[in-house]
């Protein structure tokens, strides 16, 4: 098998036996939870093995296995992409939050399906947005000095070095909207403050279409499974700054990931990266020039 990147991460291609390591959930419908309530969209879920997590057993149509060769969220994006970092875990380093890592790191561990072990993390996800006061205000500050601008900026918590695991706050200023983005990885997002419209668009072969908006209240999250709901774009609707805390399956601040311009038909590279931890540009045993091309053969 052969992985390349082409034009230097602007867009992933994989030949049909990366069809392998992918596999479309059972089911078509995308919950977030407040407290007990759903709240639920039309969407098609397509689902990639955790780590150590076998495959559900389903079938793709020719429609589906286009659209998992598209990105990088179908392959092991972590051997793709280098993500070790020789830094502290534990950016905010509290009891709650070694306790929330340790319960979700079990929970991995645990094995199953992707969407078994989502709902096994919801448990103590649940806890963690709603207690009010595990999270210091400066993790929920704006960011002026991001690199994302408008004051957006994405706050880490929690990185482990293998790059298999991130926890970070990501805030967005009253009226501003992130860029319309992917994540690459599984996990769970929620709403810890303010209010959010969430437009989730599907790649075609032109670019990206918007199939749905989301209205986010406080207290709501979903379970995020590339690659077909992994790419949208948040705009905060209250006067506060809105806080979304995602719990994701890679080191998605130094990741690079992708941008998209609906209009444009355009995709770029796009690292967003964190207000208070930086990313090593480095992969196990020699640095990257920035126009390497990720090649792998297995």
């Amino acid at each position: 098998m052969k992985i390349l990147c082409h034009d230097c991460s602007i867009a992933y291609r994989a030949s049909p036996d990366v069809l392998s390591d992918t596999q479309i959930g059972a089911t078509d419908d995308r919950t977030a939870l407040h407290r007990g309530r759903t709240r639920t969209t039309t969407a098609r879920r397509f689902t990639r093995p955790a780590p150590n997590l076998p495959r559900s057993s389903t079938t793709q149509t020719s429609t589906e296995q286009r659209n998992t060769c598209t990105l990088a969220a179908m392959c092991d994006t972590q051997h793709l992409l280098h993500t070790h970092h020789h830094g502290p875990e534990f950016i905010l380093d509290t009891p709650v939050m070694r306790d929330f890592i340790a319960q979700v790191k079990a929970e991995i561990a645990a094995g199953g399906i992707v969407e078994e072990a989502i709902k096994r993390i919801e448990v103590p996800f649940a806890a963690l947005m709603d207690d009010p006061d595990w999270l210091p205000a400066e993790y929920m500050a704006d960011a002026p000095e991001s690199g994302m601008g408008q004051g957006i900026g994405q706050w880490a918590l929690y990185r482990a070095q293998d790059g298999s695991l991130c926890l970070f706050a990501l805030v967005v200023p009253p009226g501003k909207s992130t860029p319309i983005h992917d994540h690459l990885a599984w996990g769970l997002i929620g709403l810890y403050q303010g209010t959010q419209d969430e437009d989730v668009y599907a790649l075609t072969d032109h670019g990206v279409q918007m199939k749905s908006h989301n209205k986010i209240k406080r207290g709501e999250f979903f379970a995020l499974i590339p690659p077909d709901d992994d790419i949208h774009q948040i705009t905060t609707t209250s006067d506060v700054t809105s806080v979304s805390l995602h719990l994701l399956t890679n080191d998605t601040g130094c990741i690079w990931r992708h941008r998209f311009d609906a209009e444009l038909g355009t995709t770029e590279p796009f690292r967003s990266g964190y207000v208070n931890a930086e990313c090593e540009d480095r992969t196990h045993d020699h640095d990257h020039p920035a126009d390497h091309d990720h090649s792998h053969h297995h």
